[in-house]
């Protein structure tokens, strides 16, 4: 992870914890956890107790003011490592369980899934920003291409809110996410993705740990980057019409006015449209109009300078909601409802006036009940034996008389 400390918006504090005869050796700074010092925390596989219960009161109430949390995987940590009992077992968005902590040094294998395991996203998390490596389909084939990690946590949800971007290729849940007030907070069930790295897959390796700390930071539409979009709303009705804002900078940061942009808009229904771009008063522009179906909308930018591809794709996503008519006009509308009051009988009230109706309610003496009961003649059975009695005399006549 201490890779991306090359990236100019993101800056990473390392603290070793060693264990054994050198744990005396590591001495955590508490000035760390003051308020407004960090973004994100992020905690590998070091125990509870390391920290003492004080630290992490302090580390919680600063993910409760918005800092971002982030544990990975290990076997000294989770509920193994007696966060269980922890100030920080009510903001992870994992089930934490007393019974699965063990002492220092010892290993909880039920805790743990051992053997290779391949981080796969779920449909899910291939729409989410973290999780970008590509687009469209190849962003999956980048992933499927990622060597396998070695062993992981086994880790499940801790509510229904919790969403899941990655799991392994038989469904355990990998990488758990979730919005907690004002704070995000993700807990990750490896830390062995340097093996991608000697893969040759370094490129992919950091941008998902910088995509993963920006998003934490809630930092992810920061347009320092190289090659840079966002569109202002985020969600829009059927029909509406999107403008996306997207540029690049060079080196020193200055926008490089002679860029030229490529722009890849993904549909719902996995349709590729090519929006084309413009230049005005020194702004890139593009506008998405054909967003009939509801659901998510991604968007792909890159550019080039002098025919030389620009490093880094920016990625955003805008949502068209679905609609629903009953939403259309959800504020109450007092004429219809005293309207439809009067239509039956009855009357409207306004809230302050329900304690005025109990009291006539309370008063009102019911001296007479009247009872109106509605006979219908073709109901009854008398009168199908009449109509059988009649029909058979009229028939005996007849014959009686040679009519039939």
């Amino acid at each position: 992870i201490r890779m991306v400390n090359g990236e100019d918006k993101i800056q990473l504090d390392f603290q070793e914890v060693r264990t054994g005869k050198f744990s005396g050796q590591s001495n955590l700074d508490r000035t760390w956890f003051d308020r407004g010092r960090y973004d994100v925390f992020i905690i590998g596989d070091v125990r509870a107790e390391w920290f003492g219960f004080e630290m992490l009161k302090q580390l919680a109430a600063r993910v409760e003011e918005g800092a971002g949390l982030l544990m990975i995987g290990g076997l000294q940590n989770f509920a193994p490592g007696g966060y269980a009992t922890s100030p920080l077992a009510d903001w992870l968005p994992v089930k934490l369980d007393e019974a699965e902590f063990r002492p220092a040094g010892k290993i909880n294998e039920n805790a743990q899934l051992l053997g290779d395991v391949k981080l796969v996203p779920t449909e899910r998390g291939l729409k989410e920003y973290v999780m970008q490596l590509g687009s469209g389909d190849q962003n999956r084939t980048l992933w499927l291409d990622l060597p396998a990690l070695a062993g992981a946590n086994r880790l499940r949800p801790s509510n229904e809110l919790v969403r899941i971007w990655a799991e392994t290729a038989d469904k355990q849940p990998l990488l758990l996410v979730n919005d907690v007030g004002r704070a995000r907070v993700a807990a990750l069930g490896v830390d062995t993705t340097w093996l991608w790295c000697q893969d040759g897959k370094t490129e992919f390796h950091q941008r998902f740990w910088r995509q993963m700390i920006l998003w934490l930071a809630r930092k992810e539409a920061d347009t320092d980057q190289p090659v840079w979009v966002k569109v202002e709303p985020r969600n829009y009705a059927p029909g509406g019409t999107a403008t996306l804002a997207f540029g690049a900078r060079g080196a020193d940061k200055q926008p490089l006015n002679d860029a030229e942009f490529q722009i890849e808009l993904t549909k719902p229904d996995g349709v590729i449209e090519t929006p084309t771009p413009r230049r005005a008063n020194d702004e890139n522009s593009a506008e998405v109009s054909q967003t009939t179906d509801p659901g998510d909308y991604w968007v792909r930018v890159t550019a080039n300078r002098n025919g030389a591809a620009l490093p880094d794709t920016a990625y955003t996503r805008f949502i068209v909601d679905a609609r629903d008519l009953e939403l259309d006009q959800p504020s109450a509308d007092p004429d219809f409802l005293k309207e439809l009051a009067a239509l039956t009988g009855g009357r409207s009230l306004n809230p302050e006036d329900l304690g005025k109706l109990w009291e006539q309610l309370k008063e009102t003496r019911f001296n007479a009940l009247t009872r109106i009961q509605v006979i219908t003649l073709w109901d009854n059975w008398w009168l199908l034996l009449a109509f059988v009695g009649v029909m058979s005399l009229e028939w005996f006549l007849r014959k009686k008389r040679g009519l039939v």
